[in-house]
Order: structure tokens, then sequence, then C-alpha cells
């Protein structure tokens, strides 16, 4: 009898043990579907109220899954890849092909954000790979959507268009209208960057009546602001001015201010545009904060207000000083953390602040080397050069005169000679600095780390080495920068945009920038 009820009462905890992972897992699966929907602060609160430490195993990968998942799309970065490595751990043990296609995935963008871009890609891959046939057409969107993302990043931009394109057509089978509005989203973004500007404007139109189906605000201002970017490049200001209006009403940025601002300058409303800029610059988006505060302080200058100009460069200065400074804690969070992790436990978890694009806080460090214009368009280097052949010539005059008299002036013209070698050895020093990078450039090389000085050294390098180019530059354009100058001399050797991106290490959008302001300053004929 007492064997009877020992069964009886082992069936019960069995069966409610039963009852209680299905309610666990069905729980899971509905966050899944507030996820699918863009309601990701419910999602992470729902995911917050599961006690963990009572989940079986399958319950917990699915529940480390979601975690990861809530993470990203809520922009928080973990510093451990512990509760993902578990969920996909767990299902390649169990061949569960769906479940570990969306954790290789997310793992994989997570990789990607942080900078390790090939094991992201990889990974990204192998989940398009497992997810074939598996006829899950919002994830297999969601793959190409990315894919299509990390090649226009990495300057890919006709195979991204094509993902983009293959991420529409899923999209449109699922019936899913959110995908489809991020799949149009990055077409129009790829057509923005082959310049295919008609193409960009269509599906910038495609769009719009999507937006509605949209729950995540960063996702519609993002769209908006791209929506904008691309009326203003074929310039039609009035509906460019429209949307980046739109998508300050949805979340302020200082992407659409400076879009305003650098529209309300062209029309001479400069008052307006002064205040657009102070807007973008209390948004505290550093990567952009100090290309926005170089602007401002060239337009000081244009202005002849230079007191003004050299407090805003310094502010840029400190702008990038303030992203390093933040890279460089981040940096040794991770470590200390880390380390943490070995000697304790494996599931502590240390959030950190999202890392600002490295190809931004690259296109900030270079565009601050370039810290002041010089009015007479000669840089600090040409006129040191200048001064030494001016300086030597006038030593070459002293000593033939002195030779008139040799025995007398002997001594006197020794040193004179003297002081012409040390001038000669200070031009080859500039010159041979110059053409060091230059040969590295050739070999390809980039100028993520040169200064002001280094850019000047290869301009009067290249200066002996094609004097017709310089000189063409120096005539038709006023007040350039060095950096301006670096620029031009690319474009005259016919390196293309990719090819310029890849050296200087800036965005397709600081690109367009720049030589859009050397474009105003050029002489007319």
């Amino acid at each position: 009898m007492t064997k009877i009820i020992l069964c009886l009462i082992l069936s019960v905890l069995i069966l409610t043990n039963c009852s209680n992972d299905n309610d666990t897992h069905e729980k899971l699966s509905e966050i899944e579907r507030l996820l699918e929907k863009e309601k990701y602060e419910l999602a992470m609160n729902n995911l917050s109220d599961i006690n963990v430490k009572r989940l079986n195993e399958e319950n917990k990968a699915y529940y480390d899954l979601l975690m990861t998942q809530a993470n990203f799309c809520l922009d928080k970065q973990t510093d451990s890849d512990s509760l993902i490595n578990e969920s996909i751990r767990f299902y390649e043990e169990n061949n569960n092909k769906s479940l570990l296609a969306k954790a290789y995935y997310y793992k994989g963008i997570v990789c990607y954000q942080r900078g390790n871009k090939s094991e992201g890609i990889n990974l990204i891959k192998k989940a398009e790979h497992l997810n074939n046939g598996t006829g899950d057409l919002n994830f297999i969107t969601k793959i190409y959507i990315n894919l299509s993302f990390i090649n226009i990043d990495t300057g890919n931009y006709q195979t991204g268009l094509s993902y983009a394109k293959k991420a529409l057509q899923t999209a449109r089978k699922a019936n899913n209208k959110i995908l489809v509005a991020l799949s149009m989203n990055k077409i129009n973004l790829a057509f923005n960057r082959i310049e295919e500007v008609d193409s960009s404007i269509v599906y910038s139109k495609k769009i719009i009546p999507y937006l509605k189906y949209l729950n995540n605000n960063e996702h519609i201002a993002e769209i908006l602001t791209n929506i904008s970017i691309s009326f203003i490049n074929k310039n039609m200001y009035d509906e460019a001015i429209l949307y980046a209006k739109k998508s300050l009403e949805i979340k302020p940025n200082a992407h659409a201010y400076y879009i305003i601002g650098s529209i309300y300058f062209e029309r001479g409303e400069n008052r307006k545009a002064w205040q657009l800029l102070n807007d973008a610059l209390n948004t505290n988006e550093l990567e952009l904060k100090a290309e926005v505060l170089l602007w401002m302080a060239d337009l000081k200058k244009k202005e002849g207000k230079y007191k003004e100009a050299s407090e805003l460069e310094e502010r840029a200065l400190a702008t990038k000083d303030s992203i390093k400074t933040k890279q460089q804690t981040e940096h040794m969070l991770s470590l200390q953390n880390n380390a943490e992790r070995k000697a304790a436990d494996e599931q502590a978890q240390n959030r950190l602040v999202i890392a600002i694009s490295a190809v931004m806080v690259v296109a900030a460090a270079v565009m601050i080397s370039m810290l002041a214009y010089n009015r007479r368009r000669r840089n600090a280097t040409k006129r040191q050069i200048e001064d030494i052949s001016r300086t030597t010539e006038q030593y070459r005059q002293k000593i033939s005169e002195l030779d008139k008299e040799k025995d007398k002036n002997e001594k006197e013209i020794e040193k004179l000679n003297k002081k012409i070698e040390s001038l000669k050895e200070r031009r080859m020093t500039i010159l041979g600095h110059g053409r060091t990078l230059y040969d590295e450039l050739e070999k390809g090389g980039k100028t993520i780390t040169w200064k002001k000085d280094d850019y000047e050294a290869v301009i009067e390098y290249y200066r002996t080495i094609d004097p017709k180019t310089i000189e063409s530059i120096e005539h038709n354009y006023k007040k350039l920068t060095p950096y301006n100058i670096f620029l031009l001399i690319m474009i005259n050797k016919g390196k293309t945009n990719d090819e310029i991106m890849l050296t200087t290490g800036i965005s397709y959008s600081a690109l367009r920038t720049m030589k859009h302001r050397i474009n105003k300053v050029k002489n007319e004929e």
C-alpha cells in the first residue's frame, strides 16, 4: 500500500513538474513573439520575472537565447558570451537546427557589434545555411537584413543591395510589414551609397506607408532621417527638411538637426542654422559632435571670428579625447570583468555602454587633425620649406659677396656654408618623412594615426613628383586645409570613394560632407 502511495505521489510530482516546464516554455514563446513585434521593454520585463534557477536545461537554453536577443534589441551590450554559448552548446548537442541558427545569428551580430567582424560574419552565414529549408521566413529575412547592413558597412554596396532585395522578397512572402519597412530602408541606404539617387527616392517613398507598423522609435527615427538624406541628395530641400523634422518629432537626434542646419546655411538663414547645430551638440551623440563642432569652427572662420573658431576647435579636440577616454574605460572594464569571471561565477554579467562605431571615431580623429585654416592657402610645412629655400638663397648671396675678399672672410663663409647644409638637412628630413608616408600608402597603408604635420609632409613630397597637380589645387581652391589637399590628391590620382574611405578610415557620409565643403571653396573661373 505504501509503495502504491509513493508511486502516486511521484507521478503527481512528475506531472506537475512537466506542467510547470510546459507553462514556462509557453511564457518564453510569448516573450519571443513580443520581441518579433518590437515590444522590447515588455519582453525584457517578462524575462526578468522568470525564476532562472527553476528552469530545466531546455528552457534555460531558450531563456539565454531570448535574453541575448533582448539585450541586443535594447542596445545593451554585455561583455560576456556565456549565455549565448550555453544556448549554442545545448542546441548543438540536441541537434535543434532552428534554434541553433538563431543562437549563431545573435552571437554573430553581437560579435560584429563589438568589432570582431570576421567571427560575426562567419556565425551569421552559418545561421543562414542552417535556416535554409526551415520555412522560417521572418528569421531568414532578419539574416538578409543584417548581411545587407554588414556589406554596406564594409563598402560592398552591390552585395548589400542584393541582400536587401532578398530580404524584401522574403518579408513580403511572410507578410511581415515591419520587416518590409526595414528591408526597404536597407535598399534605400544601398542606393544612396552607390549614388543612384533616383532609385533611393523611389524606395524612400515606398517606405512611408509602412512606418505606421513600426513600434520601435529608434527604427522610425533612423528611417525618416535616411529618407531625408535621399531628398537632400536630390536637392529636394523642402522634402528633406520635412522628413528630418518628422524624425526629430519621434526622437531628437544629431543627424536630423545637422541636415536641417546645413540646408538653412545654404539658404542664408544662418541664425536658424546655428540654433540647430547647437541642438545637435546637445544630443550628446559624440560620434557626430566633433564633426558639428569643426563645421561650426569653419563657419566662424569664414565670418572672420577666429577667436570663436579656435574655441570651437578646442571643444572638438576635447570631444575626441572624450571618445578615446570612453573607449579606454570600456576596454579596461572588459579586461577586469574577464579576469573576475575566470576566478568566480561564469554567469556574472557586468553590462557596458555600447561602443562607438569605429568608422565614425576614426572619422572624428582624422577630422580633428585639421585644426586651423590657413588664410593664405599655405600650410606650416610648406612655409617652413619656403623659409628654408629663401634663407638658403640669402646665405648664398652673402657668400657670393664675401667671396670677393675670400681671405678676409674665410671663417664667415665657412659658417654660412654650415648653415646652408643644416637647412638642406631640415628640408630633406621633411621630404624624407613625406616620402616614407607616401610609400606606405602606395603599399596599402592607412592615415588613421596621421597628424597635421604628416599630411603636410606628404603634400610637400608630392609637390616634388607632381608639381603641376599641387599648383592646380592651390590655384583652383582657396582656404584649403592639409587634409583637404590630401583628399584632392587622392581624387586626382583616380582613387574611388571606397579606396579613399579605406585609406582614411572615414565613413561615406563624412567623405560626402568633405567633398561638399571643398567644392564650396573652389575659385570661380
